[in-house]
C-alpha cells in the first residue's frame, strides 16, 4: 500500500481576490482538494460532472430532510451525483432503505445543512497542477 503525500497549493478564493495556501493530498492514484470554506454549489456540480466525488461538511439531520437543523456541519457525506434539481448523497448514518444511498436532496434542502466545507476527491489524472 502506498501513501498520500500532503502538499501545499496556492489558490484563490472566490470573490475577494485574494490567495490563501489550500492542503492537497497527492498519491499514485488518487487525489484529495480540502475546501475550508466557499465551496459552491455549482463547484459540487462540476466536481461530480468531472468525474470526481466530494465529501460535504452537513448537519447530521440531513437524514430526515424535513428536519430544521439547529446548525450546518460536523457531519461527513459523500456526494456522488449532480444535477440542476439537486445532488446524490451517500449518508452511511442516513437510515437504511430511505436516506443511506443515492439519496437525492434538492439544491435549496441541502443550502439548510451544509456548511459550504468540503473534500474533492479523485484520481491523480484529474489533479489540478500545482503551482
Amino acid at each position: 500500500m502506498r501513501q498520500a503525500r500532503i502538499r501545499w497549493t496556492r489558490s484563490t478564493s472566490s470573490g475577494a481576490g485574494s490567495t490563501k495556501s489550500l492542503p492537497y493530498v497527492s498519491s499514485p492514484s488518487l487525489y484529495a482538494l480540502v475546501r475550508p470554506r466557499d465551496l459552491t454549489r455549482n463547484e459540487i456540480r462540476d466536481e461530480i460532472s468531472g468525474g470526481r466525488l466530494v465529501m460535504l461538511s452537513v448537519h447530521r439531520t440531513i437524514r430526515t430532510p424535513a428536519a430544521a437543523p439547529p446548525q450546518r456541519g460536523g457531519h461527513l457525506v459523500l456526494a456522488v451525483g449532480a444535477g440542476p434539481t439537486g445532488v446524490a448523497l451517500h449518508n452511511p448514518s442516513g437510515l437504511p432503505g430511505q436516506s443511506q444511498q443515492f439519496t437525492h436532496v434538492p439544491w435549496t434542502g441541502l443550502d439548510r445543512f451544509f456548511a459550504g466545507r468540503g473534500i474533492i476527491l479523485g484520481d491523480s489524472e484529474h489533479a489540478a497542477p500545482l503551482s
